[in-house]
């Protein structure tokens, strides 16, 4: 299926429409038979997912479209899985790996008669706070596979068994009682999964790259990103402030967002957002229609006052001198 383009997408599919679904993992390591820890890092080796959503739990739902609280990982060990991620359905086979992101919309989940993989899910602050422990673990190499059309790594039977080896250990710490050292082997274990998977990445990556195919679809990729945030921007600004939102619909997060606007434009998200602000805020200012405290309430400001301060930082004048101006 062919991906439609951002802005059908958004059209199509309201970002306030699209729930994001607060898993509970006590009930879903019961459902399926796996371990969790304090809701915030739970893994099955056994699952069987039916041929709806995930779990009968979220066939509630009207809008069968969700995004998790979780980053998500399926390593499959046998048969293999199909699965909607951000409107573009995909097969994970035997001896592949699969990352899901906190910012991917989801949809139905069907596998093989003989399909078995590990789920692992970890809430997106568990991870983010075992990061921060970590200085230096560049995440984004995760991000980038997420983000990708085809976010599947395909594994040769020494990459197999060492992953398969870091879920075992993460499980095995999961399911036994290490009672106050539980969090920290299981944080440590965690830590060590992800560096297994960068350098994993990064192997791939330079052995692409010998190949001369690598530099080309990232820049034609980080291109597309920029193009579609500006189109974005230029329909949203006037309500939405937040990089958040803009991140939220390009389903990739806000420092990667930032990061390829400042590598390719010098600017961050904020600076283009605040931009298109300023310039939509100088059209209304210029029309003897509009009051000052007007102009705020159409472009979505609290009051008056919080306007004239983001109008002076940005334009390097108050509202009030720059109609004298005009």
């Amino acid at each position: 299926m062919k991906r439609e383009s951002i802005r059908q997408e958004i059209e199509k599919h309201p970002l306030s429409a699209v729930e994001r679904i607060e898993l509970d993992f006590d009930a879903i390591s019961k459902m399926y038979g796996g371990y969790n820890y304090n809701n915030q890092l739970m893994m099955t080796n056994r699952t069987v997912l039916n041929n709806g959503y995930f779990g009968e739990e979220h066939n509630r739902y009207d809008n069968p479209l969700v995004r998790i609280d979780a980053w998500c990982t399926l390593l499959v060990t046998s048969g293999s899985l199909t699965i909607s991620v951000n409107h573009k359905e995909i097969t994970v086979h035997k001896g592949s790996i699969l990352f899901v992101s906190p910012f991917d919309l989801l949809e139905k989940a069907m596998t093989s008669p003989d399909g078995r993989f590990y789920v692992m899910m970890v809430k997106k602050n568990f991870m983010e706070d075992c990061i921060s422990e970590k200085k230096g673990i560049p995440l984004g190499n995760i991000l980038s596979v997420s983000r990708h059309e085809d976010p599947i790594i395909a594994l040769d039977d020494k990459e197999m068994e060492a992953i398969k080896r870091n879920f075992d250990i993460i499980y095995y710490y999961l399911k036994e009682d290490h009672k106050e050292y539980k969090e920290i082997l299981l944080r440590s274990s965690l830590f060590l999964f992800m560096v297994e998977i960068i350098s994993m990445i990064n192997s791939k990556i330079d052995a692409a790259r010998k190949k001369g195919d690598v530099l080309e679809r990232a820049k034609n990729r980080e291109e597309e990103i920029i193009i579609k945030f500006m189109v974005l921007v230029r329909k949203h600004a006037y309500k939405e402030h937040n990089p958040a939102f803009f991140a939220d619909g390009l389903f990739i997060s806000v420092q990667y967002l930032s990061l390829i606007l400042k590598k390719n434009t010098g600017h961050t998200a904020s600076y283009w957002i605040a931009n298109e602000i300023t310039r939509l805020a100088k059209g209304l200012l210029r029309d003897p229609g509009y009051t000052i405290a007007q102009v705020a309430e159409q472009l979505h400001f609290a009051d008056q006052s919080s306007f004239g301060k983001f109008f002076r930082k940005h334009a390097g004048i108050s509202p009030k001198k720059y109609t004298e101006t005009l």
